[in-house]
């Protein structure tokens, strides 16, 4: 007694042991059936590269969380004016909700640049030695950029953003507007 797949015998969808199964879809699948099955594992990256993997993992969840933020706090809020208020409304509002404080110091050229200045990071203030720490400080500053990133896209103003904690507790992100 044979038992039916979808009304068909099972003689018709297995190949013989010893066949090689080919696709008129795919040219060369009989060559891609006779490599190792194992021979699609990428190669093992390198510690740099599964940090910068890392820092743009962190980034993402930061733009994610800054942009999130931003919808909750202006929710009954009337629409901010222009871009410098956005700008002001991120260092006060939103960094208060994250780190219990403001952004100690921003500076605009008023040309597109902002550099806000935090000269006690909350989340570097637990570090010791600078040097031991690069991952955590990588790490920290991608969510903090992130943050910023999500927020100022949020409020409709396309930027870059780039952190420098060269002697932390101490950072800057440097904030350039995009032309639209």
């Amino acid at each position: 007694m044979t038992t039916l797949l979808y009304g068909r015998p099972p003689a018709v969808f297995d190949p013989p042991g010893d066949a090689i199964q080919t696709s008129p879809l795919i040219p060369d699948s009989a060559a891609l059936e006779a490599q190792d099955p194992g021979s699609h594992i990428p190669p093992r990256l390198s510690a740099s590269d599964e940090a910068d993997m890392a820092a743009g993992r962190m980034e993402s969840l930061g733009r994610h969380v800054g942009a999130n933020l931003t919808e909750i706090l202006l929710r009954d809020k009337p629409r901010l004016p222009d871009t410098l208020d956005r700008v002001k409304f991120v260092c006060k509002e939103l960094w208060s909700v994250v780190w219990n404080k403001q952004i100690d110091n921003l500076r605009t050229n008023h040309r597109g640049v902002f550099v806000l200045q935090d000269q006690a990071f909350r989340a570097l203030m637990a570090l010791g030695q600078p040097d031991a720490a690069h991952v955590y400080v990588s790490m920290q500053l991608s969510f903090a950029s992130g943050l910023l990133l999500g927020a100022l896209e949020r409020l409709g103003i396309p930027c870059s953003v780039q952190a420098d904690a060269e002697y932390p507790p101490v950072c800057s992100f440097h904030v350039r507007l995009m032309s639209i």
